[in-house]
């Protein structure tokens, strides 16, 4: 079962639910960067901030937009070596 952060809110609040998929079509639809490397960049902050849960739920997303597991390493890798230089 694909593990989703917003359950809480799509169980309480219809209305909110619905305007924050907007948003996320919106933010997230293909442009001058692919949804996917949206998706990588939208991980690399939540890995930024320790949001395990948005980086699982954005991992799922990119790799079901085109993104390999090597990209999501390499989003990482340069995430830390950008930390922690």
């Amino acid at each position: 079962m694909k593990f989703d952060p917003l359950k809480p809110i799509k169980d309480n609040d219809a209305l909110l639910s619905d305007e924050i998929g907007r948003m996320h079509e919106l933010a997230f639809r293909d442009g001058e960067l692919s949804k996917k490397h949206k998706l990588l960049i939208a991980m690399a902050i939540d890995a930024a901030a320790h949001a395990e849960n948005g980086v699982r739920a954005l991992a799922t997303q990119a790799m079901e937009n085109g993104a390999t597991r090597r990209s999501l390493l390499l989003c990482c890798h340069q995430l830390h070596s950008h930390l922690y230089r």
